[in-house]
């Protein structure tokens, strides 16, 4: 919607977007739900509402809902790290939404000093997951895609 909202000025696209945010948001209240168990899911939503919030034109009071609840996925994150000795793309996908919502947050000393933590965790993760030809080690087309995304998330917004 954010990006439809672009390219062609269309306010429906902006408002479809507010209103589906502002809906989520009031159905799933933070910890409540099913929406808040998976902590990729949370990250991958995080990165999604970012987005939409960055290519619409939100309104005050839409600018606090949506930031609010980015901080909550931001707390959720820091709190259900699910790093292990195996590589696996959940992780890496909490990585990059932890990284993106540490840009988004930078003003705040605290998500700042994150950026560089999280820039390092996931080069180390990129180098376990990604075999010398490119490809995920899942051995899955996939996730070869999924990783290459994440990749790409990560090559934009850092000084890779």
């Amino acid at each position: 919607l954010g990006s439809a909202y672009q390219l062609t000025g269309n306010p429906l696209y902006e408002k479809a977007f507010f209103e589906q945010a502002n809906s989520w948001i009031t159905a799933n209240p933070f910890l409540l739900g099913i929406n808040w168990v998976c902590a990729m899911d949370v990250a991958i939503r995080a990165i999604n509402l970012m987005w939409g919030y960055l290519l619409c034109q939100p309104t005050p009071h839409q600018a606090e809902r949506l930031i609010c609840s980015l901080y909550e996925h931001a707390i959720y994150l820091a709190a259900n790290d699910t790093a292990s000795d195996k590589a696996n793309n959940h992780y890496l996908a909490e990585l990059l939404g932890s990284l993106y919502l540490s840009v988004f947050f930078k003003s705040i000393p605290y998500f700042e000093d994150q950026i560089d933590f999280y820039t390092k965790k996931i080069t180390q993760e990129f180098d376990k997951q990604i075999q010398p030809d490119g490809t995920s080690y899942e051995g899955s087309t996939a996730y070869h895609r999924l990783d290459t995304e994440m990749y790409l998330h990560f090559a934009s917004i850092t000084d890779i």
